[in-house]
């Protein structure tokens, strides 16, 4: 991957590694030191700790080279301007030393035996790519954030469980479609192979649209009960909608998603019903004057128009290298119903009602 120049520290002396485990931070001054200090304290001590600064004003690079000065595992990349999200988490692959590669959320908070159960499941099953933690709201312990994302029968992705009290209700290691960045490991040699995150995916779905790619190339992404992290990110402020620049990137970026991965035949029928739901939102968000995440959604469909011919061309490279049917992908992993939907709606209602305290972070 090209980019600006970068600085690079590392904090005392290498040392064999058994996990790179990849964090990217971007102010995260009031997060960080409770994520690394989780990370280096857990049972796997064998692990190299690779934080990726996008050039953050806030202190914490300079926090975290004062802090963890004497301890060999930890390496600072610095940035000079934000990368975003996944071209963060590309550079601290290219610079992982183990075969294994996990991805934190800055603001996450891992059990001491969390890292360990994600190596474990990788290295019980060859045929296993990625797989992801149980996230759990850090506010409230007691409700989950995400046990997985899963395809709707309208072809949009779904965030299993999410704002639901936690019963071990998904307290199976089963396939799911895609793992969350916030707390997953994929196979170095596999997340190579699919190219990594798309860089050009400042924020948002750049790990739905990786873990896609890989389960085109025959791989397996499963979820793992047993590895438990806390998510600050999963406080979600229902009274606070999402503005301008967030409804950019998220809608831009699931456009490119499906361009990239679906059969031609599926494009037209998924891509239409997608575009469908898009103006159709554009308008509710109109009659309900919510006038900059309308704009959001108007610049995305109006960018992804500009980008077409870039998109159809990483589609191109993307298709050359499939090795299963959108059938045969669909087919392993169960598309979720209008049931579902209705529960997690249930779920955002109560939760809605009764909060955590403390401002959210999306």
């Amino acid at each position: 991957m090209n980019g600006p120049p970068t600085s690079q520290h590392r904090l005392g002396t290498r040392h064999s590694t058994f996990a790179s485990v990849i964090v990217v931070n971007y102010n995260g001054l009031n997060v960080i030191p409770r994520c690394l200090d989780s990370i280096l304290e857990s049972d796997c001590s064998q692990l190299e700790v690779i934080v990726v600064d996008n050039a953050s004003v806030d202190g914490s690079p300079e926090l975290i080279l004062q802090r963890y000065a004497r301890d060999p595992r930890l390496i600072l990349i610095r940035n000079p301007r934000n990368l975003g999200f996944a071209a963060g988490c590309n550079m601290g692959a290219q610079k992982a030393n183990a075969q294994h590669l996990i991805f934190l959320n800055s603001d996450t908070q891992v059990d001491r035996s969390a890292i360990g159960n994600l190596i474990h499941a990788l290295d019980e099953n060859l045929a296993i790519a990625v797989a992801q933690s149980k996230l759990l709201m850090f506010g409230d312990k007691s409700r989950l954030d995400s046990t997985g994302d899963f395809i709707s029968t309208i072809g949009w992705p779904y965030s299993r469980g999410r704002l639901e009290a936690e019963c071990g209700q998904y307290d199976l290691n089963r396939e799911i479609f895609s793992a969350r960045g916030a707390a997953m490991i994929a196979r170095k040699a596999a997340f190579r192979e699919a190219g990594g995150f798309d860089s050009d995916y400042f924020m948002y779905y750049e790990d739905v649209d990786l873990c896609w790619r890989i389960r085109l190339r025959g791989h397996t992404i499963i979820f793992v009960p047993q590895s438990v992290v806390y998510h600050l990110g999963g406080r979600l402020d229902l009274s606070d909608p999402r503005g301008t620049t967030a409804n950019l990137h998220s809608g831009l970026n699931y456009i490119a998603t499906l361009v990239k991965n679906l059969e031609l035949r599926n494009l037209f029928v998924y891509g239409s019903i997608h575009i469908f739901v898009h103006v159709s939102t554009i308008l509710f968000y109109l009659s309900e004057r919510r006038v900059r995440e309308a704009i959001g959604l108007v610049l995305a469909l109006f960018k992804a128009t500009a980008d077409f011919p870039t998109l159809w061309r990483k589609r191109q490279c993307v298709q050359r290298t499939r090795v299963v049917s959108d059938k045969e992908i669909f087919r392993n992993v169960r598309r979720v119903s209008f049931a579902d939907y209705l529960r997690g709606n249930l779920a955002r209602r109560a939760f809605a009602k009764s909060p955590p305290t403390g401002r959210a972070i999306l």
